[in-house]
């Protein structure tokens, strides 16, 4: 049966919308009518990736943070404005049901987006959720998130269900989730495996009415591009551009690309007597990313979990066949990426002031020892 859905991600770099990307082509490959939702850089990104989708503006929330500080305290001083962006995104779903009919909803870490008038499915790696050294704040943080997310009917979670996973104490709860399933009839939490926008890319059927080849061309398709350094990055300012320009400088004199997590559209190519050979891109389609970071020597990235998601579906994370998805690639590429990850650096770079990304880079990094 043809289903409706309505898919939105949170606009939080980009990360949010990379991930429900492979849930959005599930949807098409599934024959299902798709409609994208959001606000910001996440929503543009979606609308270049499916520019045949029909697409909806949300209600936008625009946050600071200072260069040095703690984000959840920043996070906490904005406050009033957050709840005032909630009840916006609740309300504007509301209306938007007035109107038409969905059979699925599916929000990607909006809080509020959920109604009972439909099936709402709620996508999140944080049941628990991370605060830095506070414990009781830790504690307060994660009892509300929980709530918002038990006005969902089902939250997906993207990591594998037996610990640690890729996400370890984000993502599972002591003693497992069977028991809070059973509590309630309607609420249900699920493991759907890590979600990443190459393990979910469909490359031979149609999607949003192009094929991937197609899609890939709304971006600026460099395939010809290749470096011994390579940064992906994302995330919000101003930490996003304080990392772009440190490795300009730290990669002076070498070639490098950057993927500025910006949804521009133009390239940059850095004049090469000032900063060696570097190209920049404000983004980069399927194709290009993959090529580029299997080429690689040197990976940088931040720390967000879609980005470990996307390195463990290329091979990139160390012991990713030991975490079950060994099914995301043949033997061969299996093979061959294990055997470049014993000369290649993957440096997973924490946003400051960020505890979720500061304990997953150290997570994985111990897994690298």
């Amino acid at each position: 049966m043809k289903l409706k859905v309505l898919a939105a991600p949170l606009n939080w770099g980009l990360g949010h919308a990379t991930r429900l990307s492979a849930l959005i082509d599930r949807r098409i490959a599934a024959g299902d009518e798709v409609v994208i939702a959001g606000d910001g850089m996440s929503f543009e990104w979606l609308k270049r990736r499916y520019p045949t989708l029909r697409a909806i503006l949300l209600p936008s929330l625009e946050l600071h943070y200072a260069a040095d500080g703690n984000q959840v305290k920043d996070l906490l001083k904005q406050l009033p404005q957050v709840v005032r962006w909630l009840w916006n995104d609740g309300k504007a779903l509301d209306s938007l049901l007035a109107k038409e009919h969905f059979d699925l909803v599916i929000s990607d870490n909006r809080f509020a987006f959920s109604s009972r008038r439909v099936k709402c499915v709620y996508v999140t790696h944080q049941l628990n959720v991370m605060t830095g050294n506070h414990a009781l704040l830790s504690r307060l943080a994660t009892a509300m998130h929980r709530w918002f997310i038990r006005h969902y009917d089902e939250c997906w979670v993207p990591d594998y269900e037996a610990a640690p996973g890729l996400a370890g104490d984000l993502s599972h709860i002591k003693g497992g989730v069977a028991k809070i399933n059973e509590q309630s009839e309607r609420f249900k939490i699920k493991y759907v495996g890590p979600l990443s926008r190459f393990g979910g890319r469909i490359r031979s059927q149609e999607s949003g009415g192009k094929s991937q080849e197609a899609r890939d061309m709304t971006y600026q398709v460099h395939h010809e591009l290749s470096a011994t350094n390579v940064a992906v990055l994302s995330g919000l300012e101003p930490h996003r551009t304080m990392l772009e320009n440190e490795l300009m400088r730290r990669w002076q004199g070498s070639d490098y690309v950057i993927i500025r997590g910006m949804v521009g559209g133009a390239e940059c190519h850095v004049d090469s007597s000032s900063h060696g050979l570097g190209h920049l891109l404000d983004t980069a389609d399927d194709a290009t990313l993959e090529r580029l970071l299997l080429n690689a020597k040197h990976i940088v990235c931040r720390s967000g979990y879609s980005t470990i998601m996307d390195l463990d579906a290329l091979g990139l994370l160390p012991q990713h066949d030991i975490q079950g998805n060994a099914h995301l690639h043949n033997d061969e590429t299996l093979k061959e990426n294990e055997t470049k990850n014993t000369n290649r650096l993957v440096e997973l770079i924490p946003t400051p002031g960020q505890p979720e990304q500061e304990y997953l880079a150290k997570l994985h990094t111990a897994q690298n020892k």
